[in-house]
């Protein structure tokens, strides 16, 4: 097994890092796909990045406003 870290970022500076470990790169692409929620986040073992995962819009509910 592997050491990865996943690095959320915010303004393009570390806010939270979470520590696992995977059998392969592909293993660790996904699990850290199960912890994104759109924040940019990157993913790392030793000194190499394995993935950056950038900032997502938020997303339209599509719904009309409501005026109150």
């Amino acid at each position: 097994m592997t050491g990865y870290r996943l690095y959320f970022l915010e303004n393009e500076h570390i806010k939270h890092a979470v520590t696992f470990d995977c059998e392969s790169d592909a293993a660790a692409v996904g699990l850290a796909g199960h912890h994104g929620d759109g924040r940019a986040m990157e993913l790392w073992t030793g000194a190499r990045t394995v993935r950056r995962f950038p900032l997502l819009e938020p997303r339209k509910s599509g719904r009309a406003p409501t005026t109150e």
